[in-house]
């Protein structure tokens, strides 16, 4: 008899440690996705800047030369 209401109580102890593992498993999986879409939103990012970057590397010089220019032709 008492054999049997210790693996009652078992039971109900690991049917519980089952329901908390799949609420951990459940958050371990929705801070991965958070974590995913962070890591996509960082990336964009970076490829703006890159983008940026490459345009002023472009346009920079475009600008000095025609500065210059202007000075030139004032004095």
């Amino acid at each position: 008899m008492r054999r049997r209401v210790v693996l009652f109580y078992v039971s109900i102890v690991l049917s519980r440690v089952r329901v908390v593992l799949f609420y951990v498993k459940v958050v371990l999986f929705r801070v991965k996705g958070l974590l995913f879409r962070v890591k996509a939103l960082l990336f964009r990012i970076k490829g703006l800047l890159f983008r940026v970057r490459a345009l002023l590397s472009f346009v920079a010089p475009v600008l000095l030369l025609s500065g210059l220019c202007r000075n030139e032709s004032r004095s």
